[in-house]
């Protein structure tokens, strides 16, 4: 298979530098796929241009060039149950590699440290979202994950496990520079139970292996009673930074109106972080959705939104979409009717 991805970005800030960049992104891969496993070769060039106005301390104008390699493979083990059931075990890994390069000479435009979970450690560019930011590699990403049905075929549970193995010990950070880099990832683990149909417990953790610490903790319990109905409730920790809980969900009032919500608290700090009330009108071939969102930032400061959408089925939207805003404030809602 052949893939092509190309972007055209233009930067405008108040103050530092400013200008465009073009982001060129060829694939080139082959998946060989059985019953039994699969094994995936795949070559990608990152290409990227930049023309940059005030542009002290950069050049006007920088070319960066990486390949990437990898090849990705798992293997799939299946055992029924005399009651009919289903168990699942897939070993699964990816080496990749791409050369370490500094990019201290690219501004960071758009670039950052994303949220890592089990399924992004087996991406190529996992350290950085964005484009400004391309992490080196010599590394092996490998994991495993089993899954059990029950006999009518819904999933009982799920969980995952995985770690990277990095080869090289030299890394670029966000700034670009070249700095040192330890010899392993977190380990990452996932679950998900549904003890019932419409009940889901889901819990994710990281483990820090060099200090034997939990990094970070996600857990939710979710009530799924019926379409467009769901009740989350939610406990984030993140070493010293994240320490809350929150509450969420949507319900459908009448029949062509949904009202949703969430709100966050800090454990900490003994505050509210995040309150979101939103409604929602089905008119067939039209829907219309509006949210208003209230944040607090760090130091006090606070972010006030509002966010209205109107949907016309089968041609486009108008307005700020919706749909990320529910899969982040509001898990399993949806504001289809």
């Amino acid at each position: 298979y052949f893939n092509w991805h190309s972007s055209f970005n233009y930067f405008s800030a108040s103050t530092g530098p400013i200008g465009q960049r073009l982001d060129l992104t060829p694939t080139l891969g082959w998946r060989f796929s059985r019953g039994w496993g699969f094994l995936e070769p795949q070559a990608r060039l990152y290409y990227s241009h930049y023309q940059i106005q005030r542009n002290a301390p950069y050049a006007r104008a920088v070319n960066r060039t990486l390949p990437a390699l990898s090849l990705k493979g798992g293997l799939n083990f299946v055992r029924y149950g005399s009651n009919g059931s289903t168990a699942l075990l897939q070993p699964i890994f990816k080496y990749t590699y791409i050369p370490l390069q500094a990019q201290n000479e690219i501004p960071k435009f758009d670039a950052s440290t994303p949220y890592l979970d089990f399924p992004s450690i087996f991406s190529d560019n996992v350290l950085f979202t964005g484009s400004d930011r391309i992490n080196a590699a010599n590394q092996i990403a490998y994991g495993l994950r089993g899954t059990w049905l029950t006999p009518t075929g819904r999933q009982l549970w799920e969980a995952a496990v995985g770690q990277i193995r990095y080869f090289n010990h030299e890394q670029i950070n966000l700034n670009g520079d070249i700095v040192s880099q330890a010899t392993q990832s977190n380990y990452f683990f996932e679950g998900q139970y549904a003890p019932v149909a419409d009940m889901n417990l889901l819990a994710s953790t990281q483990v820090n292996p060099q200090h034997g610490q939990l990094d970070r903790l996600n857990l939710r319990a979710q009530w799924l009673p019926g379409p467009q109905r769901v009740i989350n409730l939610d406990y984030r920790f993140t070493r010293n930074f994240v320490d809350q809980t929150g509450v969420s969900g949507a319900w459908p009032v009448f029949r062509n109106w949904q009202l949703l919500g969430s709100y966050q608290y800090d454990v900490t700090d003994s505050k509210p972080l995040e309150e979101l009330v939103g409604i929602g009108y089905d008119g067939g071939c039209w829907a219309a959705h509006m949210m208003v969102y209230h944040q607090i930032l760090l130091g006090g400061q606070s972010n006030n939104a509002i966010y209205f959408e109107i949907v016309l089925r089968g041609l486009t939207s108008l307005g700020n979409a919706s749909t990320g805003l529910l899969s982040q404030y509001v898990p399993g809602a949806s504001m289809e009717f």
